[in-house]
């Protein structure tokens, strides 16, 4: 069963700290009895400014299919709607050999 476009939302937040800033990014996940965390996956990035947070947030959500993302005004904590399996329109079909 594939997901739905909605279901494909982004969470971020940058934290200043006194050492320099984190990135936290995360995905939400439906929840089951068997779950562990609430989310898909949870990434934290340490950098040492804020713009560079708000670059590789830019850089993840261009990886991942949200368009007009060099533009963004990111603040520091948001949701952005990101494109499900982002890399699946281009990729090429593998030989029979690497498939087998």
């Amino acid at each position: 069963m594939y997901a739905l476009a909605t279901d494909h939302i982004l969470n971020y937040r940058i934290t200043e700290y006194s050492g320099g800033v984190r990135l936290t990014m995360w995905e939400i996940s439906r929840t089951s009895d068997d779950q562990r965390k609430p989310y898909l996956y949870r990434i934290h990035c340490f950098v040492e400014n804020i713009e560079a947070a708000r670059s590789a947030l830019r850089k993840h959500l261009a990886l991942n299919g949200a368009s007009g993302v060099t533009s963004l005004e990111i603040p520091s904590e948001g949701k952005v709607r990101i494109m499900p399996y982002p890399t699946w329109g281009d990729c090429e079909a593998l030989p029979q050999e690497v498939l087998s």
